[in-house]
């Protein structure tokens, strides 16, 4: 939905309220749009606009004030579908509105999956060229080329995106100083490990270990000393399908499938004395349970939700 494979940008962790404020734009052009419809006297298309800028502005309102987000996905199918029939709908023989749909190709490229994008996109052209039959046959040709050459450009944007998500999938950077992956690849492996875990009903962690307020005060060299070390002991006490992640925060997580309770009492240990002169006691070490209510982009956001406040979340 929002967070569509086909674009970079939203498969962070922010990726649904990103789009939200995308939409929130959306909502506001329509809004305009719909204004202008008014004042030149046609109030069916001003009233059409209006709606779907309507629904466009509480899509958006709701995914960013919600705590749960990927609970409406199903509202973004709905926005998407009104966006569509929207542009159909508005299609005269003046053709006043045929050139708003030369962006909708765009929007679907950031707001849809490859596979989606590509059924949606289809359907959504064929009914276009079909509507534009009934159009001014004058303009049909100049029509026709520049939104074909506007499908065009917004299918190579696409697939180049999904292309290099792909590659980053395949060949992970890890960083220089602690080997750990990075936190943007930590959300790709979480859509992989939540849905095996509901498969393979077992269980699924994260064993998030706060950096000491302390060490942020200290030298650049001891800092990436101490950093360091603390990801070597947590390489050395993790299993060999555990994988070690640095957080935007440089708060580092372990994810841990078929997690036991063994996992974390072995982790505590190594870490407690992992320096020398340094003592790492449980409040260092926070493991965060992934539950029934949880998607990867909730687990994430619990676990730097975690880090930011530094309170105990199970």
């Amino acid at each position: 939905m929002y967070s569509g494979d086909c674009n970079l940008g939203f498969s962070s962790d922010r990726d649904m309220r990103v789009a939200a404020r995308y939409s929130l734009l959306l909502s506001a052009v329509l809004a305009g749009l719909s204004l202008i419809d008014w004042l030149a006297g046609r109030s069916l298309e001003a009233s059409l606009t209006l709606g779907v800028s309507v629904l466009s502005g509480f899509s958006a309102a709701l995914l960013v004030l919600s705590e749960r987000p990927w609970r409406y996905r199903w509202l973004h199918s709905g926005l998407i579908g009104a966006v569509c029939l929207l542009m159909l709908v508005l299609m005269d023989k003046q053709l006043e509105a045929v050139f708003m749909a030369y962006w909708l190709p765009f929007y679907l490229a950031f707001a849809l999956p490859w596979k989606r994008l590509l059924a949606v996109g289809g359907v959504f052209s064929l009914l276009f060229l079909g509507r534009l039959m009934w159009t001014d046959p004058m303009l049909n040709g100049q029509v026709l080329a520049t939104y074909l050459v506007c499908v065009a450009v917004a299918l190579v944007f696409a697939w180049m995106n999904r292309s290099s998500q792909i590659m980053l999938a395949e060949h992970p950077v890890t960083d220089p100083l602690t080997g750990a992956y990075p936190q943007a690849q930590l959300l790709h492996d979480l859509r992989r490990e939540v849905p095996r875990a509901d498969r393979q009903n077992t269980r699924l962690a994260l064993a998030v270990v706060h950096i000491p307020f302390h060490w942020r005060a200290l030298n650049p060299d001891a800092w990436r000393n101490h950093l360091r070390v603390l990801a070597l002991r947590l390489v050395e006490s993790s299993l060999p399908q555990h994988a070690l992640y640095r957080l935007d925060s440089d708060d580092l997580v372990v994810l841990m499938p078929n997690f036991r309770q063994d996992d974390a009492d072995q982790l505590r240990s190594r870490l407690r004395y992992c320096l020398p002169g340094e003592v790492l006691d449980d409040s260092n070490l926070q493991i965060l349970n992934y539950r029934a209510d949880d998607d990867a982009v909730s687990l994430l956001e619990r676990v730097c939700a975690c880090c930011q406040s530094g309170g105990i979340s199970r």
